[in-house]
C-alpha cells in the first residue's frame, strides 16, 4: 500500500507522466495546454503543478479573467484536460512546470 505521506507526490508524478506522454504527440506547430476544471464551470490554465504532503496538490496558472491564481486541492479532486493548441506568433507559450520549483 502507498503511504499517506507519498500520496500527493505519487499523484503529481502520474500527472507529470501523463502530460509528458500526451505532449510527445503534439506537433511542433502546436503547444500543450493543460486546463484544470473547477466547480461551477470555471477553469485554470495550468503553468505549474506541485504538492504538499500528505494529499494536497497545488496548481498555479491563469483563470478566465487573466488573474494569476493558485489552487489548493485534495489529490483525488483534480480534473485536467490536455489539448494541443496552435502556436500564435504574437503570443508566447508558457511551458508547464512541476515541483520542485526553480527560482
Amino acid at each position: 500500500h502507498e503511504s499517506a505521506a507519498s500520496s500527493a507526490a505519487s499523484f503529481q508524478a502520474r500527472i507529470e507522466q501523463q502530460i509528458a506522454d500526451f505532449g510527445r504527440g503534439v506537433p511542433d506547430t502546436h503547444y500543450l495546454l493543460a486546463s484544470v476544471f473547477l466547480p461551477g464551470g470555471h477553469q485554470i490554465i495550468a503553468t505549474w503543478f506541485g504538492h504538499q504532503e500528505p494529499d494536497m496538490l497545488i496548481v498555479e496558472g491563469t483563470d478566465e479573467r487573466g488573474r494569476q491564481v493558485r489552487l489548493l486541492v485534495s489529490s483525488g479532486q483534480l480534473h485536467i484536460v490536455l489539448a494541443p493548441v496552435k502556436r500564435m506568433a504574437d503570443r508566447p507559450v508558457q511551458e508547464i512546470k512541476f515541483q520542485p520549483r526553480t527560482p
